[in-house]
């Protein structure tokens, strides 16, 4: 996902998202830690959570991430 993500700025795509799931074949149980560490990947790709489980969270936790992720990352999380 990384390599991906990697490759989409590359060819100048805006935006990369990923979404949460825990069962095979999909990636991670955790998007704002993969996001994290995509943005200390790249550069200037908007990045962006496709789905999110809100019944499985504290959804004010959840909030309080998202913001920390934003802010932390200089505004690239959508």
């Amino acid at each position: 996902m990384i390599q991906i993500a990697r490759k989409a700025e590359e060819i100048g795509m805006d935006v990369f998202t990923t979404g949460e799931h825990h069962n095979p074949p999909f990636i991670t149980p955790a998007p704002p830690v993969t996001l994290a560490y995509i943005a200390a990947q790249t550069q200037r790709i908007i990045l962006s959570t496709a789905t999110t489980l809100i019944t499985t969270h504290n959804p004010v936790r959840l909030a309080e991430e998202h913001a920390r992720l934003q802010h932390l990352t200089g505004g690239c999380v959508d």
